[in-house]
């Protein structure tokens, strides 16, 4: 008699814990909306290679007059080196490149007058480089940006006696461009940049007349960066982190906060349906031996 009060017993609270609780009917709290971290960020070191085309104006004036050079043009090839650190959507950073350059020009007018008594004299750029500032807004792994700095270039004239002088310019430069970010931490970019390199001095030694000299120019360029550090894929690491479906939803609400909070509902959940299962499975064993213990009290009756 009493194990079949047992088993009833047993049968009764397996049958309760196995049911579906009510409170799962009721609708779930949607999750809160968090903006989701960027796949790609532009934050860390940079060393990079650059190559181009320029091309500008330069100018000329001496007790003679005021005179332009031919068109200065001619290819640059160089070096790069920079940091970004990127908040958000927006990017900034410092950038530095040095470049050799073939710049070749020759200052003489159409009147004849000019360097060295009207002869001509040659004028070259054998190296060109920055020290910028860049802002920039990412979409993602592209980037458009703008730029600004300070520009240095030395220029050489000769005279066609075979004297020569070498100066170094300072001026200042403007430009913008866009990179893309094609595998990991590597980037291309492309950009336009406009540089004033000021004012150098030709003595009356060389140029056979103390003569200004004023060189403004044009530069388009592409490069590559590779990027260190922290640069490149960001979410990559992030991944996962909620992976895989739980029977009690996403608690949290996206908040790291609540996410304690969140895992302690799970493990409780799981531990009730563990013992939930342990009592059905007692509850089906008291009914199978129901039968059993009845006989044999009929036995010994």
């Amino acid at each position: 008699m009493k194990r079949m009060i047992l088993s009833a017993c047993a049968g009764l609270i397996g049958a309760v814990l196995a049911s579906p609780s009510p409170a799962a009917d009721l609708p779930r709290k949607a999750p809160l909306y968090t903006s989701p971290e960027p796949v790609y960020t532009w934050t860390g070191l940079y060393l990079g290679v650059n190559g181009g085309y320029a091309w500008g104006d330069a100018k000329f004036s001496n007790a003679l007059g005021d005179f332009d050079a031919n068109n200065q043009t001619g290819w640059l090839a160089g070096g790069t080196i920079g940091y970004n650190f990127q908040t958000g959507t927006w990017v900034f950073g410092l950038e530095g490149d040095v470049d050799f350059a073939w710049l070749k020009g020759n200052a003489v007018n159409t009147f004849g007058a000019g360097c060295a008594g009207g002869g001509g004299c040659d004028v070259k750029n054998t190296f060109f480089a920055t020290a910028r500032g860049r802002v920039g807004y990412a979409w993602d792994r592209f980037m458009p940006y703008i730029t600004g700095g300070a520009a240095f270039a030395n220029a050489k004239i000769s005279a066609p006696a075979g004297t020569s002088t070498t100066t170094t310019n300072y001026g200042w430069t403007i430009g913008g461009g866009l990179e893309f970010a094609f595998s990991g931490p590597w980037s291309a970019k492309v950009e336009y940049l406009y540089a004033d390199l000021g004012k150098a001095t030709c003595g009356a030694s060389v140029c056979g007349l103390d003569t200004d000299f004023k060189f403004k120019a044009n530069i388009v360029r592409a490069g590559i960066n590779y990027r260190f550090g922290r640069g490149g894929d960001a979410a990559g690491s992030r991944a996962g982190r909620f992976a895989g479906p739980s029977p009690y939803g996403r608690l949290d609400g996206g908040d790291p906060a609540r996410r304690g909070e969140s895992r302690m509902v799970h493990r409780v959940g799981h531990i009730l349906s563990a013992r939930s299962g342990s009592f059905s499975q007692a509850a089906t064993s008291a009914r199978q031996d129901g039968p059993s213990a009845k006989t044999g009290a009929d036995g010994m009756k």
